[in-house]
């Protein structure tokens, strides 16, 4: 029925909870990788993974996410049984993340418990958990976006009162703090992968850009300041990340000779198509790629 900010706020809150629970699963499934091959895991971190993923999806997350159900299985019958699959997943996941949390916790305190059992029940918990996510980002929030009205969810925003995140909110509870250092320092490492990955997307472009202005192909004068203002802008997000004292004289580099390439570009030139065409792609592919990068690294789909 209506596709409004309404709409959009509430199903990107339950979309932007997803992301972070997906950044914690990748935690737990580096520590389950580690139990499997005999590694040294961190058991700490991994028991407050799970006393996150069993508390804060239970008590806020799930309860908005049942209230959508409820509305949309009395607007659209015909998704009652993907909408009871979801909810049996819910009482899955609440239960598995508990026992999953005890039983990490007993390790932690000296019991005897099989790693490699409990290795395989970690895998079988978080693949179970991101297929179940996914069932919700791709179906039914989209179905529920066709079928709602606004004042539907006026009514959703209403019925329950927001909680503060414990771990993602503005104020990091005592119980989560270490796991909340471990996921910035995490960031940290990220953000030094993507400044990689911007410099290896300007040389593509670079090259790009150089093997055109060879052959002579005029783009116009609208594509040239749309990429420089793209170069630009990968610019200045590489500084932000990168040590200038790493790659000395780097920083400015670039634009300097994308510049000259664009000028040499302007004048006696000659139109064609195809070429103008592959171009064009040279030109937007370090931007796919530089996304693709981010989206491996920080696992966030937000990114379009």
């Amino acid at each position: 029925m209506t596709n409004s900010g309404s709409s959009r706020a509430f199903i990107d809150s339950l979309r932007d909870e997803h992301h972070y629970f997906r950044s914690l699963l990748d935690i737990g499934r580096e520590q389950q990788v580690l139990l499997k091959k005999g590694g040294r895991s961190d058991l700490g971190i991994l028991q407050q993974v799970l006393q996150y993923l069993a508390e804060y999806p239970e008590d806020y997350h799930h309860p908005r996410e049942d209230l959508l159900f409820d509305r949309l299985r009395a607007l659209d019958p015909d998704s009652e049984s993907a909408l009871d699959a979801l909810l049996t997943g819910h009482e899955a996941i609440h239960r598995e993340s508990n026992r999953l949390y005890f039983t990490v916790m007993r390790l932690n305190n000296g019991e005897r418990i099989s790693r490699d059992r409990l290795a395989r029940d970690l895998e079988q918990f978080i693949d179970a958990y991101e297929q179940h996510m996914l069932d919700e980002d791709d179906g039914i929030f989209l179905r529920a976006t066709e079928m709602l009205a606004d004042a539907d969810w006026a009514a959703l925003d209403d019925e329950l009162e927001e909680i503060e995140d414990p771990l993602f909110g503005t104020r990091v509870r005592r119980r989560y703090r270490r796991l909340a250092n471990y996921l910035e320092a995490r960031l940290g490492v990220a953000r030094n992968d993507f400044a990689a990955a911007e410099f290896l997307t300007l040389s593509a472009l670079l090259d790009g850009v150089l093997t055109v202005s060879d052959l002579g192909i005029n783009l116009g004068f609208v594509l040239r300041d749309k990429a420089g203002q793209t170069w630009r802008e990968n610019l200045a997000a590489a500084r932000d990340t990168v040590d200038s004292a790493s790659l000395p004289g780097l920083a400015g580099l670039p634009l300097k000779m994308a510049d000259n390439a664009f000028r040499n570009m302007r004048g006696g030139m000659r139109e064609s198509g195809e070429l103008i065409r592959r171009a064009a792609e040279d030109l937007r592919t370090p931007y796919t790629m530089r996304m693709d990068a981010l989206k491996n690294i920080l696992r966030e789909d937000w990114v379009k």
